[in-house]
């Protein structure tokens, strides 16, 4: 197919002549390879040394001619922002292609990528009118940031002919980017929890302390942070808030390292659970970003038991022969569970067990579960003789130590009680024959007797507790009158005795210095 001619000047010998020109291919000539090739002299109108050398030629590729889209310049103003505020797009969209590009779409996004997606949040499309070949179009818009949503790096893509209507010769240059932060107006973020141990009691109190901080560009309201009891790592509905710690308003940077004293369930499981810092975004309206208001640690929850006894008797008062009903209880007042142990019962002149003291039962107690009571009884006759003073019934649980409890202290449980002199009850003498006087006393005490009665007497005086201060056998002479020195008594009631043989007489005195 001839393209065109180019007349030639007259050459004289070793002359050349350059031509420079446009060729217009024909609109109906198939793509392909082919070659653009130049002929001189091409009728043989001159006479030449050689014809052989009058054409040269080059290749040439015709391909379809088409428009072609290329985003030559994006932007976002500003590109720090945090969210409900507004963003200035704006984008040049230009045909560098052969053809004109008819009318077709701008589709612009916000993506957590640099790519157009599926996934991203479309902010609009937009209509780019048809481009002349080298036409460019310019774009502009506000984009207004969504609330809610989570801070952190975005991308606003952009993607000329975003439908697709529009055969290009080059597609890969259709789609640019620009960077976006958007970032929290309140950033509440807990972290470094710590316990002050990793393993408690139920009932014990635990130490706790943690950082929180705003990483935020706004100063946060007041808000609170719960102190959570778990079973997991996820906060549930029935799990129980142990505690709060109050947070006044924090600006933008500043960090708390704050602390917090707390009371484990009494009755807890033993068990390990999980210790969690929540900062309820509910109380934070501007805090978009939730995955940083929990913080949580493990720990672990062992239970003790407790044996401690009591015992219980009908009076405080008893003679000699007479029997003593005893009860006595065993309850474990932790939140274990105490397995099997024993009971014994000893009597005793003072109020702690040791091996002078007399058994007087032994029990075998059961398992007790948290807050569970074993009851027994038991009896015991007094002895006929048994010295006329007071006396301990000791009641003590676990004695074999066979139980590990939290404390040792309490397992021992006494009750008094006091045995009574029967000799009072025996034939008095007569009142008549005795006199005691000064009455009150102070340094000295007179004895007179109506001389009925001759040798030996006992004379007894005991306090008011009845332990004896003063005991001695006294000889009877002619003189009617004894004297007892009692400047050493204290001030008090006193009962003195006076004993002939199987005759008693009895009677009071005050002392006083």
């Amino acid at each position: 197919t001839e393209l065109g001619t180019f007349p030639v000047s007259s050459l004289q010998p070793s002359a050349q002549e350059e031509f420079t020109n446009s060729l217009t291919l024909p609109e109906d000539v198939n793509t392909g390879d082919y070659f653009i090739i130049v002929f001189v002299d091409k009728e043989n109108d001159i006479e030449e040394v050689s014809d052989n050398n009058n054409s040269s030629f080059r290749s040439i590729s015709i391909r379809a001619a088409y428009p072609d889209l290329q985003i030559t310049h994006v932007s976002a103003n500003p590109t720090e922002t945090t969210s409900g505020q507004n963003i200035n797009l704006t984008a040049t969209i230009s045909n560098i292609g052969n053809r004109n590009a008819g009318e077709c779409k701008l589709m612009v996004s916000l993506s957590e990528d640099r790519s157009f997606d599926s996934n991203d949040l479309y902010i609009s499309e937009y209509d780019i009118p048809e481009l002349a070949q080298g036409e460019e179009y310019s774009f502009n818009d506000i984009f207004s940031v969504p609330d809610g949503i989570t801070p952190g790096q975005y991308y606003i893509t952009f993607w000329a002919d975003g439908t697709e209507l529009i055969p290009e010769s080059n597609e890969s240059n259709n789609e640019d980017y620009t960077g976006l932060e958007i970032q929290a107006q309140e950033d509440i973020k807990l972290k470094s929890l710590q316990l002050s141990t990793d393993m408690v009691k139920d009932g014990d109190f635990l130490d706790l302390t943690f950082t929180v901080e705003n990483l935020g560009i706004l100063s946060s309201p007041d808000f609170y942070v719960s102190l959570i009891l778990s079973e997991t790592t996820e906060i549930q509905e029935t799990d129980l808030t142990l505690g709060t710690v109050n947070v006044l308003s924090m600006l933008a940077g500043e960090a708390r390292l704050l602390d917090k004293t707390i009371q484990i369930p009494f009755g807890l499981p033993e068990a390990d659970y999980y210790m969690h810092a929540y900062a309820d975004p509910a109380q934070l309206e501007n805090d978009n970003q939730h995955d940083n208001n929990l913080i949580y640690r493990q720990f672990s929850v062992f239970n003790e038991v407790d044996l401690v006894p009591q015992i219980v008797l009908e009076k405080v008062e008893y003679k000699p022969g007479e029997i003593v009903n005893i009860a006595i209880s065993v309850t474990n007042l932790e939140s274990g569970t105490a397995n099997e142990s024993a009971l014994q019962i000893l009597l005793s002149d003072d109020t702690q067990a040791d091996l002078n003291d007399e058994i007087i039962d032994s029990f075998s107690s059961g398992t007790l579960l948290a807050g569970q009571t074993e009851e027994f009884t038991t009896a015991y006759t007094i002895p006929e003789g048994t010295k006329p003073e007071t006396y301990y019934f000791i009641a003590v649980a676990d004695y074999t130590n066979l139980v590990a409890e939290s404390s040792e202290q309490n397992n021992q449980a006494s009750a008094s009680f006091i045995v009574l002199d029967t000799s009072f009850d025996k034939p008095w003498i007569n009142p008549n024959s005795w006199k005691v006087f000064p009455n009150p006393a102070q340094d000295w005490i007179s004895i007179f007797h109506d001389g009925t009665i001759t040798g030996k007497i006992e004379v007894i005086i005991r306090n008011y507790a009845g332990q004896s201060v003063f005991k001695q056998s006294l000889t009877l002479g002619n003189s009617n009158t004894c004297r007892i020195n009692s400047r050493y008594f204290p001030e008090g009631f006193y009962f003195i005795q006076l004993r002939d043989g199987f005759k008693i007489w009895n009677s009071t005195l005050v002392v006083i210095h």
